[in-house]
């Protein structure tokens, strides 16, 4: 009589092992994985185009609209705010020209990358890293001291107008106007790529009579994935 004996559970797990190495499912995985990088990267690109043409038309109108008050108002105080307002506006136009978003750059490097992924190994993991690197930027072009610059100018400008002019609540109000465009421009920016490397969410669970909650961030790195939890 013939008994057949149950497999062990590590010729399981070895058979799982050897199914998930085959060239196959690694080729799969390498295709699905440039696929989402390629397709992370395009929304990047596009939404920094909205971005950048949205706030370009913002300041270019503005600009059109301050020139034409600065030679047309019957006022002297809205010909002296509309100068300011005019030179603000090159400054904000020359600063998108100047200061783009990363995500034009990094889908060309992408894209240049997944053309030699064939002839370079190693050209799945430099996209990647591209990815990381330009979502780091993300962060940065959004933290809070990149409003230094525009604090800068709308304090100037509104000094300009309270002190040079004589109008303290006219100055006031064109700096605190001033910084609200900026903060929103500021927080505008686009965040595809950060979103695609880090995701969190929160939860909780039951233990006897008590209800824990838990929140949790997960991160993918170019060589590594990483998670965080906090109860």
């Amino acid at each position: 009589m013939i008994t057949h004996r149950p497999a062990r559970p590590i010729a399981v797990v070895m058979a799982l092992l050897l199914i998930l190495a085959s060239p196959g499912t690694v080729a799969s995985s390498t295709q699905t994985a440039w696929h989402e990088l390629e397709a992370t990267a395009d929304a990047g690109a596009h939404h920094a185009w909205y971005w950048t043409a949205g706030w370009s038309a913002f300041h270019g109108a503005n600009l059109g609209y301050s020139l034409y008050q600065a030679s047309e108002s019957n006022s002297a105080a809205t010909r002296f705010d509309a100068r300011i307002n005019s030179v603000k506006s090159v400054l904000a136009l020359g600063t998108l020209a100047l200061n783009p978003p990363p995500h034009g750059v990094a889908r060309e490097r992408i894209a240049e990358l997944s053309a030699r992924r064939d002839r370079e190994p190693d050209a799945l993991h430099r996209a990647r890293y591209t990815l990381r690197i330009s979502a780091l930027e993300e962060q940065h072009r959004r933290r809070p001291g990149a409003l230094t610059g525009p604090a800068l100018v709308n304090v100037t400008a509104g000094g300009i107008i309270a002190f040079a002019d004589d109008r303290p609540a006219d100055g006031i109000r064109n700096a605190a106007l001033g910084m609200l465009v900026s903060g929103l421009q500021l927080w505008t920016q686009p965040t595809t790529f950060s979103g695609a490397l880090y995701h969190g969410g929160g939860g909780a669970i039951t233990v006897g009579n008590a209800r824990l909650r838990f929140q949790y961030v997960t991160a993918v790195t170019p060589g590594h994935a990483t998670a965080a939890l906090r109860w």
